[in-house]
């Protein structure tokens, strides 16, 4: 083999090996973590729901405790602060949900 051939075959084989195989394109996987993604979405709108009604109770345990309905403004406290601990279990347990779909250090979560 001339020297020429060689070069050229090993210009070749460098070239070749240059390219390589092309990244695969979004499969199964990415498509699951959409999937998730768009749960999560839909989760995060429910806890904006909850804190939105917890808002109103508030607004309305407020305009009871100043007509004097005291019972009607515990009540409404009351709902409330129920609202606002689901809301916020519910912010706990998707954020150590998010942990794991991303494989995050999931550290330490929980009430003090």
């Amino acid at each position: 083999m001339s020297r020429k051939s060689l070069g050229s075959l090993i210009a070749m084989i460098c070239l070749l090996s240059a390219c390589g195989q092309a990244a695969a394109p979004p499969g199964p996987e990415m498509a699951r973590l959409q999937q998730s993604v768009l749960q999560k979405q839909e989760e995060l709108l429910q806890i904006h729901l909850d804190l939105d009604s917890a808002a109103l109770e508030i607004a309305e345990a407020e305009q009871m405790a100043q007509s004097g309905n005291c019972s009607g403004a515990e009540f409404h406290a009351a709902e409330s602060y129920r609202m606002l601990r689901k809301a916020d279990d519910s912010i706990l347990e998707l954020g150590t949900e998010l942990q794991a779909l991303f494989n995050l250090d999931s550290g330490r979560s929980g009430r003090k």
